[in-house]
């Protein structure tokens, strides 16, 4: 547990991201909106910012194969 709170307190100095993130982790839904739909659009936003990350570091670092016969 002490690793997990040395971690979190390094990307906190170097982010400062820990207000926004509790500021959303709090945020109260209205008992009418609570629904899967909610749940799987903010997922959904989620995943598709994680595949642009991944795609930009996977850009930076590929190189293509190129093997025998196929010059």
């Amino acid at each position: 547990m002490r690793l997990i709170n040395t971690v979190g307190k390094w990307l906190e100095n170097r982010l400062q991201i820990g207000a926004a993130v509790r500021e959303t982790a709090q945020h109260p839904i209205a008992r009418e909106t609570a629904s899967w739909f909610y749940v799987f659009g903010s997922a959904a936003f989620v995943v598709f910012l994680l595949q642009i990350v991944t795609g930009i570091m996977l850009a930076l670092v590929y190189v293509p194969f190129r093997g025998r016969g196929l010059e």
